[in-house]
């Protein structure tokens, strides 16, 4: 591997991490402010895309349009499964388990659907994926939690809690998509700055009706979180961007488990930042998902 598709993934990898910590902070948004950081996102990254129009880098076939609608509503289910991991739970609990998650099921789906038969190594790392999934969502006996701040809430025991579920789903839904999207900017040559820009349009869109029925919810987010909108509305589209260019240029195996680095980045970034609880355990079981992912992507 080069040192471009290196740098690439890994700049891809903390922005991704940081853009997220953006979503936490506005984790109570819910639809409105995926609808407004989807707005930031089409305004900035518009005149890239007339750019691309105008000098002739845009020829889309059936096969190509085909593929980018099917990708932007996975895309849309994954981003409203994201905001509501976060309004349920910390950044420290949801952006691990939806990050690590996807390799794991990849494994699993390989096994039951496919008939593969993984290495040591792989189960070895798949192991590890859930050991390190449950340690950074073991809930508390006592005590309030960052999702409720209801101290009852920490004692109900449930084989999954909520802010899990939803971190899982959203992690199954955007391992789907990367390999479909890796797929649509390498083999059917689609830009990845117009892939993203459609992805953000048809939020604006799908989600538009309801959300500006309610324009004074939508007023006070973006009184109140304009500037983590606007942090999400340049940094998403940038980390997915730099993730598929850096895909078009090394083998999506070696690079994909590469930017999961970011699942340390977040957890570090919500023990600084958001000074969320028992830091030592989620870091650790951070660094265990890691180490899973790694070893799934050496096998």
């Amino acid at each position: 591997m080069t040192l471009l598709p290196l740098c690439l993934i890994l700049a891809s990898g903390i922005s991704h991490a940081v853009w997220n910590l953006a979503v936490k902070r506005a984790g109570a948004g819910g639809s409105a402010f995926v609808w407004l950081y989807s707005a930031v996102a089409v305004v900035i990254y518009t005149p890239s895309v007339l750019w691309l129009v105008a000098t002739g880098r845009i020829n889309l076939g059936f096969l190509s349009a085909g593929a980018i609608a099917i990708s932007s509503l996975g895309q849309l289910v994954y981003y409203l499964l994201l905001q509501k991991a976060y309004s349920l739970g910390d950044l420290s609990v949801v952006y691990p388990v939806a990050r690590g998650s996807g390799p794991l099921l990849l494994v699993g789906a390989a096994m039951l659907l496919l008939g593969e038969r993984p290495s040591a190594v792989a189960l070895a790392g798949a192991a590890a994926v859930v050991v390190g999934v449950l340690i950074v969502g073991a809930r508390r006996v006592s005590g309030s939690t960052a999702a409720t701040g209801n101290a009852d809430a920490a004692r109900v025991r449930l084989p999954i809690s909520a802010d899990v579920a939803f971190g899982l789903a959203a992690g199954v839904l955007i391992a789907a998509c990367n390999l479909w999207d890796a797929r649509t900017v390498s083999v059917l040559a689609v830009s990845p700055i117009l892939l993203e820009w459609v992805f953000n349009g048809t939020r604006v869109v799908v989600l538009g009706a309801g959300v500006l029925r309610r324009r004074g919810v939508l007023a006070q987010l973006w009184r109140e979180h304009r500037y983590n909108a606007l942090v999400v509305g340049v940094l998403m589209p940038l980390s997915y961007i730099l993730a598929l260019w850096s895909f078009t240029l090394a083998s999506i195996s070696m690079l994909a488990p590469i930017r999961e680095v970011s699942i340390v980045v977040a957890c570090l970034l919500s023990w600084c930042l958001l000074s969320e609880p028992q830091p030592v355990r989620r870091l650790l079981g951070a660094a265990v998902v890691l180490t899973g992912v790694f070893a799934l992507a050496l096998a």
